[in-house]
């Protein structure tokens, strides 16, 4: 099984990919939309873009990949923004028949009891990856695929939602 976490922005998309052995991270990053329809159209295609394009470099087997996925607070203006960015991500991971667990914004800063990005890096390092130097898109992702981790297990309470497009038998 290969987990995928992702932070998505329209500034800086957090990208973290694990087969559980090493961690591998990358930002994706795309122009400020600036708070318009057209750009934020665009450039929530181009995070997927540039998204399959890393994914397909890593050679990723997409039949055992699982993505952890944020998703924001739709009622916000950055969040109904964001919201372009999940519908693209969705389509994208439906047609790759690629499982998504789709976590509420809150559930990063809830799951590792921090207050800040410099403290959510500071955590990260010292509980998951000591060897760490990104930044907190990236760390973001990295816990995302924690909790992903324990969602697989039934070990996770906390709210959460599984879209199976790929194969029932995953987890």
């Amino acid at each position: 099984m290969l987990l995928l976490g992702l932070d998505p922005s329209f500034t800086r998309t957090g990208v973290c990919l694990t087969s559980g052995i090493s961690f591998k991270y990358k930002s994706i990053k795309v122009k400020e939309c600036q708070w318009r329809i057209d750009t934020v159209l665009e450039e929530a295609h181009s995070v997927t873009v540039k998204l399959n394009t890393y994914l397909r470099e890593q050679e990723v087997d997409f039949e055992n990949l699982i993505a952890v996925v944020e998703y924001p607070i739709f009622a916000t203006r950055s969040g109904s923004y964001l919201g372009v960015i999940m519908s693209k991500l969705d389509s994208y991971f439906r047609a790759k028949k690629v499982t998504i667990i789709f976590l509420p914004a809150v559930a990063v800063q809830s799951y590792t009891k921090t207050n800040g990005k410099t403290a959510l890096v500071e955590w990260y390092k010292a509980n998951v990856d000591t060897t760490f130097k990104g930044n907190h898109d990236e760390a973001t992702a990295g816990v995302l695929i924690q909790i992903g981790v324990e969602v697989i297990n039934g070990t996770y309470k906390k709210s959460s939602l599984i879209r199976k497009y790929g194969k029932e038998d995953k987890f």
